[in-house]
């Protein structure tokens, strides 16, 4: 057993730590990150959506640079599970990540419906020989008035 560790020790060092990244992404990527009380990754998953949607047009370096702020984010909501674990105020480790998601569920009288004539208006619907008939009304600069 020695031996097998002094010769394949860095295999086994680099074997654990893709393990533990591939866990880390599995872990983020079926935690939720919607949550109406903002419990867990929510305010990481929010900040950096308002973060890459300050720029127009951003670079690279910005958005790996959001992504891992995010990242170091999500680490340490998994840290702050760990410890409050050991400090006894949730059950598991995972518990303030891993959850139900509480979604809040708007009622439709909360939105203004469209008007039924806006909803059933098409301009394909009506019946045009030429389809020059449909844009005479439109003009095209203030020339011709």
């Amino acid at each position: 057993m020695v031996k097998l560790l002094k010769d394949y020790w860095f295999e086994i060092f680099v074997s654990i730590m893709v393990f533990f990244c591939l866990l880390f992404v599995v872990i983020i990527a079926v935690a939720p990150h919607n949550d109406a009380e903002m419990r867990g990754f929510a305010p990481c998953t929010y900040q950096m959506a308002e973060d890459l949607g300050q720029e127009v047009k951003p670079d690279l370096k910005m958005i790996f640079g959001v992504v891992t702020t995010g990242y170091g984010c999500y680490f340490s909501v998994m840290k702050q599970g760990v410890v409050q674990y050991f400090a006894g105020k949730q059950k598991t480790p995972w518990a303030n990540y891993l959850f139900q998601p509480i979604v809040l569920d708007l009622e439709d009288t909360q939105f203004e419906t469209f008007p039924e004539d806006l909803m059933n208006a098409n301009m394909f619907d009506e019946k045009v020989s030429d389809v020059g008939e449909m844009f005479d009304d439109v003009q095209e600069n203030d020339d011709e008035k």
